[in-house]
């Protein structure tokens, strides 16, 4: 290290300590959160599609063993 290098070039982390920490703003929130809401709604559309099959599976593995037991 030069004394007539500039702070930028001696430290990699000038711009760490230069710049505040700074929170995500308005629109990144809003777009992460739009994010998860898609999300959720695709797995709660994939349960709700199979929900008829596993419900009829069920029932009918229900009914076979009512038959089986002769009643």
């Amino acid at each position: 290290m030069r004394e007539d290098d500039r702070q930028e070039m001696t430290d990699p982390l000038w711009y760490d300590r230069v710049e505040p920490d700074v929170p995500p703003g308005l629109m990144l929130n809003a777009v992460a959160y739009l994010v998860l809401l898609v999300i959720a709604g695709i797995r709660i559309a994939i349960s709700v599609y199979w929900l008829p099959d596993s419900f009829w599976c069920r029932v009918s593995r229900r009914l076979a063993r009512h038959r089986a037991a002769g009643h």
